[in-house]
C-alpha cells in the first residue's frame, strides 16, 4: 500500500522525522512542492503520522511500534532543488539516507540503523549513532560534527570550515578534499585515519596507541589543521596524492 502527501515549500522551514524501525530517504525533487511517499504493509501506513505545525513537517512512527512478521515501510521526501531547509532525522534501527540536499542545519541520527549520506551541502551537519555505520561522499558544509560509540566512520570528499569526531571504538576513516580548515578527533580505542590534500598541519597524541604521520606533511605549519587523540587506537595522517601523480604512477 502506498500514502502521497503534497505541502508547499514556502510554509516549510524545517522537516522532522521520528521513526523506529522504517527506512528514510531524502532526495531532491522535480516538483515546487516538498512530497512524502510512504509504502508500506496497511498497518505501519495507518500508523505513521505526517503533519504540518509552526513551519514544521514532522513525520512519525508510533514509540512502541515493533517490527512484527510481515512489516514494513519505507518512507521517501523528495525537497524541491531552491529549498534550503533545515532537517532534523532521528531512528532506532531504520535505515537513513540522503543524497543531493543543500540545507541549512542538518541533522541525522539513528541508534543501530546505518546512515548514508551523498553530495550534501550545509550551514551545519550533524551526524550521531551509537553502533550504526555513518557513510558519506561529497559533502561540503561549514561546521560537521560526528560522534559514535561503535559505529564505523567513513567519510570520502570532504570539505569543511571546522569538523569534529568522536568515537570510543569505532574505526574512522576520513579522506578530505583541499580547502578545509580545522579537524579536531577524539578517540578511545578506535583506530582513526585521515587523508589529505595540499598542506596540513598535525598534532597526534596517543597513550599507547601507534600513530603516523606521513613523511611529506612533516614540519609543514599552513593549511588544514588537525588535532588528535586517542588512549589506545591507532593514529594516521596521510597526504593523498592529487591526479596528475596518480597518472604518472599509473603510466
Amino acid at each position: 500500500m502506498e500514502r502521497n502527501m503534497s505541502f508547499s515549500a514556502d510554509q516549510v522551514k524545517q522537516i522532522r522525522m521520528r521513526l523506529v524501525w522504517a527506512q528514510a530517504e531524502m532526495i531532491p525533487g522535480t516538483s515546487e512542492e516538498l512530497q512524502v511517499f510512504a509504502a508500506g504493509d496497511e498497518d505501519s501506513l495507518e500508523a505513521l503520522k505526517v503533519d504540518m505545525e509552526e513551519g514544521t513537517l514532522g513525520i512519525s512512527q508510533p514509540a512502541l511500534q515493533s517490527m512484527a512478521h510481515k512489516r514494513w515501510l519505507q518512507i521517501c521526501v523528495r525537497v524541491p532543488q531552491a529549498w534550503s531547509g533545515d532537517i532534523d532525522v532521528d531512528s532506532v534501527s531504520g535505515t537513513v539516507g540522503a543524497h543531493g540536499l543543500d540545507g541549512g542545519e542538518l541533522v541525522f541520527a539513528t541508534v543501530s540503523g546505518p546512515i548514508h549520506l551523498e553530495d550534501m551541502r550545509a550551514r551545519l551537519l550533524r551526524l550521531r549513532t551509537v553502533s550504526g555505520a555513518i557513510a558519506g561522499v561529497g559533502i561540503d558544509t561549514e561546521r560537521l560534527a560526528v560522534r559514535t560509540a561503535a559505529g564505523q566512520i567513513g567519510l570520502r570528499e570532504m570539505r569543511f570550515d571546522s569538523a569534529r569526531a568522536f568515537t570510543v571504538s569505532g574505526t574512522t576513516e576520513l579522506m578530505l578534499r583541499e580547502g578545509c580548515g580545522t579537524l579536531e578527533l577524539q578517540s578511545v580505542s578506535g583506530a582513526v585515519s585521515v587523508e589529505v590534500e595540499g598542506t596540513a598541519c598535525a598534532q597526534l597524541h596517543s597513550l599507547s596507541g601507534q600513530f603516523l604521520l606521513d613523511e611529506a606533511l612533516r614540519g609543514e605549519e599552513n593549511g588544514l589543521k588537525i588535532y588528535a587523540t586517542s588512549v589506545s587506537g591507532g593514529l594516521a595522517v596521510k597526504r593523498r596524492k592529487k591526479d596528475h601523480e596518480d597518472r604518472h604512477i599509473a603510466d
